[in-house]
């Protein structure tokens, strides 16, 4: 009984020292363009980069079958360390757009894109990447929003 009690609690306290890592900061998930987080439109994403050299990216193809307007919001969760938004759109097999970043306030400051339109059957891509790391949760939002003429 006493062997058993005693292997009960050596389990628990290794169970209570192992760490594990929290889910913003899982490797391989996100950090390509090719494991991308697919986004849901109008969700909140709260992550953060695990080092320096970490960029955590998303994207959603537009299988609407119309013209839509998107939006990526960035908040940051403190001002010490400065991330940024950047946006990849492909439109096809062939034909894609540079990243481009959002306007970049400094350390501390939201990031928009936004009222970009989208084809359908393109797809688009947000990174986040940081300019001067050092840990934070940040949050980030998508929308999409109809095409009206």
């Amino acid at each position: 009984m006493k062997l058993k009690k005693m292997l009960t609690v050596l389990f628990t306290s290794v169970l209570l020292l192992t760490f594990s890592s929290p889910v913003g900061a899982v490797t391989g998930i996100g950090d390509t363009k090719e494991t991308a987080i697919a986004l849901i439109p109008d969700t909140t994403y709260s992550l953060f980069l695990s080092n320096s050299s970490d960029e955590d990216w998303f994207k959603w193809t537009n299988t609407t079958g119309d013209f839509k307007f998107i939006g990526g919001y960035f908040s940051p969760s403190n001002d010490v360390a400065e991330y940024r938004l950047g946006i990849h759109i492909v439109y096809g097999p062939s034909q894609s757009s540079y990243i481009l970043y959002a306007d970049n306030y400094g350390p501390g400051n939201s990031q928009v894109i936004d009222n970009i339109l989208i084809p359908p059957g393109a797809t688009v891509y947000f990174k986040v990447d940081s300019i001067n790391y050092a840990m934070m949760q940040y949050d980030f939002e998508f929308e999409v929003y109809n095409y009206n003429l």
